[in-house]
């Protein structure tokens, strides 16, 4: 058995909730990728996530993609939030208002 903790659902206006060591799911867009630190930045709703890649030897999603990102958060100091990458998937063809109200009501349940 696994010792990865499951990723909780997260929407990213409400990752100044979580806290250092939380699994999150993040939805949001591609917005730039630093090759000379090998993160990225991730926004949505006028809020940003430094996304660090070191984990990920995949090909990565281009600017403007909606992307998913599966990882832990690393830090949320002043309005500085980082996720360390377990998984990165683009995710275009997903309907955000609808996948926003699904979450939100997934999370009043859970």
């Amino acid at each position: 058995m696994s010792n990865v903790p499951s990723a909780r659902l997260v929407l990213f206006k409400d990752l100044t909730k979580c806290k250092t060591g939380d699994s999150v799911r993040i939805t949001g867009l591609w917005q730039a990728y630093d090759d000379t630190s090998n993160t990225a930045l991730m926004e949505y709703d006028n809020v940003k996530a430094t996304v660090h890649l070191e984990q990920i030897d995949q090909l990565l999603p281009r600017k403007g993609d909606v992307v998913q990102c599966i990882g832990e958060i690393m830090e949320t100091s002043n309005n500085a939030i980082q996720i360390q990458a377990r998984i990165v998937r683009s995710v275009n063809t997903i309907d955000m208002e609808l996948y926003e109200k699904v979450v939100k009501l997934r999370n009043s349940v859970i």
